[in-house]
């Protein structure tokens, strides 16, 4: 990491749920700086290393996304121009700088054949466009070389932005039944504490590759379920196929069925901080944030 006494991190895609986290939970002693696309554009490189040449960051933490995965069907250029050239720019300009290079990846690099938690190293096998855009953003970023790391997350919600657990409790307001997916299971992860989590890794673990999620795994189903307890709803919530799901909303990307991510390389390294997915939901619906 670079040597400078001026402790400087550059968070890319900061208007995102996750980005505009990360500028909020920042730690003390770094000067952050949130880059949106007009200061810096993730698919042109020269602007990348323009701009890092400017603000010399000690660390980058990569959470711009095309993360529209059914849209992404129509438009793969879109999703491998942000997810994967995006990832490689920040990369290889991070790398000029002398600077650590964090990726934010995702759950969808696997395939979700699998019935117990992914580790770090299990193979990957993308399914869709969204999934072989990020899975290529990741080899981008392992060939780019440099002092870098990669941590994948899944079924991320926040104050800021669209998500599962917004769309529920505003749909349990309004509707007296709703249908969810029962047969795709994975792990709710807020942004509250993710980006605190993210920055320990920037600051603290070693190079590499990463799971941080919250803990503990559930379906859609039951996370909706939780959703509309603990906002004390009487809404009912039926649970549906994945078939029949596709049924009803044709174009729709391949999910993965099982993608809870095991966190054991971050275990080993510098302890995992993440809390049960059941306490980060009430903590986020006690703060008001959906």
């Amino acid at each position: 990491m670079s040597g400078s006494s001026r402790r400087v991190a550059v968070v890319l895609g900061a208007r995102g749920m996750l980005g505009s986290e990360l500028l909020r939970r920042a730690p003390k002693g770094l000067e952050v700086f949130g880059v949106a696309r007009e200061e810096a554009d993730v698919s042109r490189l020269d602007s990348l290393r323009d701009y890092f040449r400017r603000v010399q960051p000690a660390i980058v933490v990569n959470a711009a996304a095309y993360t529209a995965v059914d849209a992404a069907e129509q438009d793969r250029a879109a999703a491998f121009r942000v997810n994967s050239d995006g990832a490689r720019n920040g990369a290889l300009a991070a790398r000029e700088v002398g600077a650590r290079f964090l990726h934010v990846s995702t759950d969808f690099v696997f395939d979700g054949k699998a019935t117990r938690p992914y580790g770090e190293f299990a193979a990957p096998n993308p399914q869709g466009a969204y999934a072989e855009s990020k899975h290529a953003g990741e080899l981008a970023v392992a060939a780019a070389g440099g002092d870098w790391q990669i941590v994948r997350t899944q079924w991320v919600f926040g104050a800021r932005g669209k998500h599962f657990v917004g769309a529920i409790a505003r749909a349990a307001a309004e509707r007296d039944r709703l249908t969810v997916v029962a047969d795709q299971r994975g792990c709710p992860t807020c942004t509250h504490d993710l980006a605190p989590e993210i920055w320990r890794i920037a600051e603290e673990a070693p190079a590499g590759l990463y799971h941080a999620s919250s803990m503990g795994e559930c379906t859609w189903h039951e996370l909706a379920c939780e959703i509309v307890k603990l906002l004390g709803r009487a809404t009912r919530v039926d649970p549906i196929t994945t078939e029949d799901w596709n049924r009803m909303k044709p174009g729709s990307a391949p999910r993965p069925a099982y993608s809870v991510l095991e966190k054991l390389h971050l275990e080993r390294t510098i302890g995992c901080h993440m809390p049960h997915w059941k306490d980060a939901l009430a903590g986020f619906i006690r703060r008001g944030d959906q």
